[in-house]
């Protein structure tokens, strides 16, 4: 244990990170206990429903202790410090050989597989996974030696459990299966019940919960393609070779390695030792769930399949003969050395990304009295706070929903590629000039520790506004309504609902301009299907949108050549049909926020 909390020192020390704010986010959308049913099982993250290791975890230690990480670090490292007490034991147990049982804890604590979910508080559910099977195991193994049943109806505890906890538990029969098959066959009939709430799960994960539309989370079932998948992660598990990163040494440790395993394995199976098949199957039959993910090969996967290896390693170190010693003095620092090359840097690089978000969301904390009910425009953000997380709203946690990305930044030319979601932190100009304009957004520069610039920023914004010779109408406001003809009806909030026609003007200063509309439609509006909404300038048809989405939209057209510059211009809006609330006798058609006209 004092190993453990010294190769994942810098583990320890890392604050969150990226997924972990969605998470962190959930107890914001507990307003009653009517909701909670709803934060607990409906499924996130590409479909997934782990309400132990991910949605209790985080509600839970973040509804107590807040955004310090102290506690999640106590659960992990306690999680991990069980995981290694019970993988002593079952090793231990398996070969007949307590430095075994040493060995193994030590090596895969070790591992490449462990750097992630050490770091990362939302892969705890790698380590908790592996609580599971190895309890489940440990109980099993313990009713195999004394016959007594409470072990056997024990071991459905961590079992059951752990498809709160991750997928991959549906595995966990098949492994006790191939043990019984290969060590224990008296037991066979014992391991049978376990796979029907297997098989029960893996029913309703594909037939009721959607297939994610990730593209990294596409399942491909090519043999080639599984067959590359299940080498590559050989290699990150023998010698944490990255096959995207060929490293001379480590691809001849890999070599070397597996050969002695395999020498092993042969000797084991001559003498009649048939654990020792079984420990190597560990591996494919772990990955198996994974394996599809062709696309999305992780190190951390490999937590819960790299146990077999490890115990099968440690069995072949600990065996009392000279060569297999000096083979095992050599092999090992050289493990160890080629984990700690590839799996530190993981570690670091989750460090570094919590560091800057930790310090974000404490500068941004002390300006709660400039930020308070506003929007939030950043300005100057750094890469680093793109991969550390910022996506994810971490400023959520410290009363900040609404944050918008500076229009006129300049973005790392990954951002979209890898962060789709950065749509979602998008603003056009229009918006923010109307929003600052008016008082309701506040701009931070975060080019050092958050500055306010909004004065600056507003001074810049009115210069655009001439430089494109801009029209802004926020019809919320009430110096537009002389500028709003028939079909409104009175402010709500920010916005104004319209009937299902509704007409207003605007100036147009200059050639070449287009009309920019930001409204938004209601989910009572699309029941009936797609809506379309027609926009006319002076009496002749300019452009006609199809809404599909229930939510907020932006839709631009060219401004007709001929009218394009000529001052004043009369617009009528339409929607194809309008929305009539039984309690109420007037008709609805669209909610507006602003329109704009400019280049």
């Amino acid at each position: 244990m004092l190993f453990c909390v010294a190769w994942h020192f810098t583990a320890l020390r890392s604050w969150f990170c990226n997924d972990d704010f969605a998470w962190l986010g959930l107890p914001l959308l507990i307003n009653s206990w009517r909701d909670l049913p709803h934060v607990l099982f409906a499924p996130m993250a590409q479909g997934t429903v782990r309400v132990f290791s991910e949605r209790l975890f985080f509600i839970t230690l973040f509804s107590l202790f807040d955004v310090n990480i102290i506690p999640f670090k106590i659960v992990v490292f306690l999680t991990q410090f069980t995981n290694l007490a019970l993988l002593t034991w079952i090793a231990r147990r398996l070969t007949g050989s307590a430095l075994a049982g040493f060995l193994a804890a030590v090596l895969w604590c070790a591992g490449l597989a462990l750097a992630e979910p050490m770091a990362w508080s939302s892969a705890y559910n790698e380590v908790l996974i592996a609580w599971c099977v190895l309890l489940g195991f440990f109980f099993r193994l313990k009713w195999i030696d004394t016959g007594e049943r409470r072990y056997l109806y024990l071991e459905w505890l961590p079992y059951l459990f752990g498809f709160g906890v991750l997928e991959t538990i549906v595995i966990y029969p098949v492994l006790v299966l191939f043990y019984a098959m290969v060590c224990a066959r008296k037991t066979l009939r014992s391991t049978l019940p376990l796979f029907l709430p297997a098989i029960f799960f893996v029913i309703v994960h594909f037939v009721v919960i959607p297939p994610s539309d990730d593209p990294k989370y596409k399942l491909s079932l090519q043999p080639g393609e599984m067959l590359y998948s299940l080498w590559t992660y050989w290699a990150m598990a023998i010698a944490s070779l990255r096959l995207n990163r060929p490293v001379t040494f480590a691809i001849l440790f890999l070599v070397v390695a597996s050969a002695v395993m395999a020498l092993f394995l042969a000797r084991k199976l001559y003498q009649g030792k048939r654990l020792a098949l079984f420990l190597l199957l560990w591996f494919p039959l772990s990955l198996a769930p994974v394996l599809p993910l062709t696309t999305h090969i992780t190190e951390y996967y490999l937590t819960v399949p790299t146990i077999g290896l490890i115990i099968l390693a440690a069995w072949a170190a600990a065996t009392p003969h000279r060569w297999a010693r000096i083979t095992a003095l050599i092999l090992i620092p050289s493990y160890l050395f080629c984990s700690y090359t590839e799996g530190h840097p993981i570690e670091q690089v989750r460090f570094e990304r919590g560091r800057a978000m930790r310090n974000l969301v404490r500068d941004m904390e002390p300006h709660e009295d400039e930020y308070q009910d506003k929007i939030v425009v950043l300005q100057d953000v750094k890469e680093d706070l793109f991969w550390g997380g910022l996506l994810d709203r971490p400023l959520n946690l410290i009363g900040i929903p609404n944050v918008y990305l500076d229009p006129d930044g300049h973005w790392p030319s990954w951002l979209h590629d890898e962060y789709p979601e950065v749509k979602n932190y998008e603003i056009s100009w229009q918006d923010t000039y109307d929003l600052v304009s008016h008082g309701r957004a506040v701009v931070f520069s975060l080019s050092g520790k958050p500055v306010n610039t909004t004065a600056e920023y507003a001074r810049m914004l009115e210069i655009q506004r001439v430089l494109r010779a801009a029209d802004v109408l926020n019809v919320g406001d009430a110096e537009a309504v002389p500028r709003l003809g028939a079909g409104w009806y009175a402010v709500e909030g920010l916005t104004r609902w319209t009937k299902r026609e509704a007409s207003l003007w605007l100036e147009s200063a200059r050639p070449g301009q287009r009309l920019y509309i930001r409204g938004f439609c209601p989910d009572s509006l699309l029941q009936a299907g797609p809506l379309e909404f027609t926009v006319d300038v002076e009496g002749r048809h300019m452009a006609t949108f199809a809404i599909r989405h229930s939510n907020w939209f932006t839709v631009d057209a060219p401004l007709p050549e001929e009218l394009s510059g000529k001052g004043k211009l009369n617009f009528h809006l339409a929607v194809s049909r309008a929305y009539h609330d039984p309690n109420d006798k007037r008709e609805f058609g669209l909610i507006f926020a602003t329109f704009t006209i400019q280049k």
